[in-house]
């Protein structure tokens, strides 16, 4: 008898450990899945901002063009001057090597260098060749595929 009340003390004891230990397991999977998801929320919301932020400089220069009115602008300034937060926040969340990343920089930096032009040349020839052959929309159409890419691996 009390060699049974032992074996049962002890099974006890072990299958009361076994579940600690799945159950510790297991809220550790939770929770390295919940950062996971934290991690992929944040990484997607900071793309749709640069996105987003990218596409007010275009709707500026489009507004300004068509209306001539200066008012159309408030939106480009405002992006040009929020331009270095949202690549840093992008730049703090993936790494320094990031192929795609660079390429969207590299991409988002041509559109802002052209839209200057334009604002700056807006007359000219080359200006009214760049609009109508639409290299502005070719370069927004890269930069939302591969802001595409980059939220596929979120």
């Amino acid at each position: 008898m009390k060699k049974e009340m032992v074996a049962l003390l002890a099974s006890s004891f072990i299958l009361l450990s076994a579940i600690s230990v799945a159950s510790y397991w297991g809220n550790l999977q939770r929770d390295r899945s919940h950062q996971r998801l934290v991690h992929s929320y944040r990484t997607i919301g900071a793309l749709e901002s640069f996105l987003s932020n990218l596409k007010d400089i275009e709707t500026g220069v489009r507004g300004y063009v068509l209306t001539r009115n200066p008012s159309f602008l408030t939106p480009y300034f405002d992006a040009k001057k929020h331009y270095d937060i949202r690549k840093a926040e992008l730049q703090k969340i993936y790494s320094a090597g990031n192929h795609e990343l660079h390429t969207l920089f590299t991409l988002a930096e041509a559109r802002i260098r052209q839209a200057d032009d334009v604002l700056t040349n807006l007359q000219t020839p080359e200006v009214q060749q760049f609009i109508s052959e639409g290299t502005g929309k070719r370069l927004m159409d890269a930069a939302r595929l591969h802001v595409n890419h980059l939220t596929m691996y979120e």
